[in-house]
């Protein structure tokens, strides 16, 4: 999942090209099934945690910090127990 983030993060700054279609899903695949597991397996808690982490660093290094984003589109990413 982190070398995700990062892609992404590098697709952000125009120095990659997009995820290609079996890289978006192996990740997506691989972070619903981290969220649907029955606890004590269901890491929905830590990998939000982890992103909303990762995307508030990445805001906070960018030029104009929040000013010019909006985290709403993060909170639809936490899983749904």
């Amino acid at each position: 999942m982190l070398g995700g983030i990062n892609k992404l993060k590098r697709i952000l700054e125009g120095g990659e090209e997009q995820f290609s279609s079996e890289e978006y899903m192996m990740l997506y695949t691989t972070i619903y099934n981290m969220c649907t597991q029955k606890p004590p397996h269901d890491y929905s808690q830590q990998l939000y945690e982890k992103y909303r982490e990762a995307f508030e660093e990445y805001i906070n290094s960018t030029e104009g910090g929040f000013e010019h984003y909006s985290l709403s589109w993060v909170e639809k990413l936490k899983c749904d127990s």
